[in-house]
C-alpha cells in the first residue's frame, strides 16, 4: 500500500511538472494587464505566449525621441502603444508591420512621461515565443536645411541621392529640384521618386508652382508615397516636396530611379479636340493613365440608331463619362464592368460621341484596353 501510494505521489509529480512546462509563461510574467505592466528600459526581451496571455509593459521617457517597437519570431503578433501616463489613451497600433506577421511601431514621442506596451497575439488561442526589442533614437533636422520652401529647393541627381532625411519639426517639408541632365532618361522612359522607412510621408510634384500630381500610399504596401511621371523635353524646373502625413514625423529615405515603359500609344487624347478615333466593333489596346495623365477621350460616330456599349477592361478601376457632340452629357459608369472597369449601355442616336475616361482613385502608371460595341 505504502509502495503504491509512493509511485502515485511521483506519477502526479510528474504529471505536475509536466503541465507547468507546456503552460510555462516568461519572466516577466504576471503582467497580463496595464495596471500590472512591467517596466522595461531599452533592449530586447525574450517573451512567450500561453494561452489567451496578452503582455504588458511599461516605460519611461524624459525626454522628446525616435521611438522604435519590433516584435520577432514565427508568431503573428499586434501592438498598441498607450501614454503619455496613461493606459487607455491608444497613440498608436500595428499588425503586420514588420517582418513576415510580426509588428512594428515607430513614432516619435514629444512629451515626457510613462508610455505602455500591451502585446497580443493575432489570435488569442496563438502560443509560443515571440521577441520584443525597444530602440530609441535623437531626432533632429537633417543637414540639408533649410529646404521648406521651393526657392529654398536643393537640387538632386538619381546617383547622388540624400539618403537619410528627417521631417522635423511636425510642420517640416522638404523641397527638392530634379537635375534631369542626371537621370539619363531615354525615350518612352519614365521616372520614379518614392520614400521607404517608417514615416507616414506625401509626396507632390511641380512643374515650377504648377502641381502635377500627389500621392500618400503610392510605395509597396506601407505608408510612403510614390510618384511615376515621363519628364517633357526641355522642362528643366520639376520639384518635389515631400511632407509627413497628418504632419507626421521621423526619418525617410529617398529613392528616384528610371524604367523603360511601353507608354501610350494615343497620346496626346488629354483633351476632347485630340480625341483618339475609334471604330464600332474595335478594342484599342495599350491605353495608359498615370498621374501626370490622368485623362484619355475617345471619339466615334454612327450611322445607325441602335443600342450600343462602351468599356474599359484591364486592371485599373475606370470611369468612363460620355457626351453628345454638343458637349452635354448622356451617361457615365464607374463600376458596371468586370473588375471595377467601366462600362456604359445605352440607346444612342446617329451622330458623334466623345468619351472621357479617368481612373477612380489617383496612382501610378496602368494599361487600360478601351473598346465600343453594337449590341
Amino acid at each position: 500500500m505504502r509502495r503504491q501510494f509512493f509511485l502515485s505521489m511521483v506519477i502526479l509529480c510528474v504529471l505536475s511538472l509536466s503541465l507547468s512546462a507546456q503552460t510555462r509563461t516568461d519572466a516577466y510574467e504576471p503582467n497580463n494587464s496595464a495596471s500590472a505592466a512591467y517596466p522595461l528600459t531599452m533592449g530586447s526581451f525574450n517573451l512567450n505566449f500561453s494561452s489567451g496571455d496578452e503582455d504588458w509593459f511599461s516605460f519611461r521617457l524624459s525626454s522628446p525621441t525616435m521611438l522604435r517597437i519590433n516584435t520577432g519570431g514565427d508568431l503573428d503578433t499586434k501592438l498598441y502603444l498607450y501614454g503619455p501616463n496613461s493606459e487607455t489613451t491608444e497613440i498608436t497600433s500595428d499588425d503586420d508591420g514588420g517582418t513576415d506577421y510580426n509588428a512594428r511601431i515607430a513614432v516619435y514621442l514629444s512629451e515626457p512621461g510613462t508610455y505602455y506596451i500591451q502585446a497580443i497575439p493575432y489570435d488569442g488561442d496563438t502560443t509560443g515565443p515571440y521577441t520584443l526589442v525597444l530602440e530609441t533614437t535623437p531626432l533632429a533636422a537633417d543637414s540639408l536645411e533649410p529646404n521648406n520652401r521651393r526657392d529654398q529647393a536643393k537640387t538632386i541627381s538619381i546617383s547622388r541621392l540624400p539618403r537619410n532625411l528627417t521631417l522635423f519639426p511636425s510642420d517640416d517639408s522638404d523641397w527638392f529640384k530634379l537635375d534631369l541632365d542626371s537621370f539619363r532618361y531615354g525615350e518612352g522612359e519614365v521616372i520614379s521618386l518614392y520614400t521607404s522607412g517608417d514615416t507616414d510621408t506625401c509626396m507632390e510634384l511641380y512643374e515650377g508652382d504648377i502641381p502635377l500630381a500627389e500621392n500618400d500610399d503610392g510605395a509597396d504596401d506601407s505608408y510612403n508615397a510614390k510618384i511615376t511621371f515621363k519628364p517633357e523635353r526641355g522642362v528643366s524646373n520639376y520639384y518635389v516636396k515631400i511632407r509627413g502625413y497628418d504632419n507626421s514625423t521621423g526619418e525617410y529615405v529617398f529613392h528616384a530611379e528610371t524604367s523603360i515603359e511601353e507608354f501610350d500609344q494615343y497620346e496626346p487624347n488629354n483633351d476632347k479636340t485630340r480625341a483618339t478615333n475609334i471604330a464600332i466593333g474595335q478594342t484599342l489596346s495599350g491605353n495608359a493613365l498615370a498621374e501626370y495623365d490622368s485623362v484619355d477621350w475617345f471619339t466615334f460616330s454612327i450611322s445607325q440608331r441602335g443600342t450600343y456599349t462602351i468599356g474599359t477592361s484591364g486592371g485599373m478601376d475606370t470611369v468612363i463619362t460620355l457626351y453628345d457632340d454638343k458637349g452635354s452629357e448622356v451617361a457615365s459608369d464607374d463600376d458596371g464592368g468586370r473588375n471595377s472597369n467601366a462600362l456604359i449601355e445605352t440607346g444612342l442616336e446617329r451622330g458623334t460621341y466623345y468619351a472621357e475616361v479617368t481612373r477612380y482613385d489617383s496612382g501610378i502608371y496602368e494599361e487600360y484596353s478601351f473598346f465600343v460595341r453594337q449590341q
